[in-house]
């Protein structure tokens, strides 16, 4: 072969061989360069996954809070109500105590007042028959005072006078 085929030869070679290397270090500086971008993406989509996951845990945070002041005023609005209702029970309670303990009051009072009509028409009829001395005996222990549920020293003062009465009418009953 001739010197200039050789070189011609050779140099096609060389042509190649740096062609071939040439084309080697473009595709590893793509294979680098493609790592490269692809470690940046992996990396930003890490980074925006802990963004994500910090403002899900702050929202969480958020929710539970929010929860919780619900609860508490929940919980508050509960406990005035069933305070209210207890309250309302208690009054209704107290009002129908005090009303059957008036309605108590009247009928013993009434049945009192009945008994004593008719142990005074006993009596009067009794006494229709026995000396005036014995009727008026009668007449006088008649004489009574209903009942009242009033704590005053006005009423213990009334009470004191009228058997303090009784006693001085049956002195009288007596010295005829």
């Amino acid at each position: 072969m001739s010197e200039e085929s050789f070189c011609v030869f050779f140099n096609g070679l060389k042509f190649a061989h740096e062609s071939r290397i040439e084309s080697e270090r473009k595709a590893e500086e793509e294979k680098i360069a493609k790592e490269k971008a692809e470690a940046e993406a992996i990396e930003a989509q890490r980074l925006e996954n802990e963004r994500l996951k910090y403002e899900a845990e702050k929202r969480e945070k958020e929710i539970a809070e929010e929860r919780a002041k619900a609860k508490i005023d929940s919980d508050k609005i509960e406990a005035e109500s069933n305070a209210k209702l207890k309250a309302e029970k208690e009054a209704r309670e107290k009002s129908e105590d005090e009303l059957k303990a008036k309605e108590d009051a009247e009928k013993k009072i009434e049945s009192e007042r009945i008994e004593l009509d008719s142990k005074k028409k006993a009596a009067d009829e009794e006494n229709a028959k026995a000396p005036i001395k014995n009727q008026m005996s009668v007449w006088v222990d008649g004489f009574s005072l209903n009942e009242i549920n009033i704590e005053n020293e006005k009423k213990d003062f009334i009470i004191e006078k009228f058997l303090a009465f009784k006693r001085w009418a049956q002195k009288e009953i007596e010295s005829m």
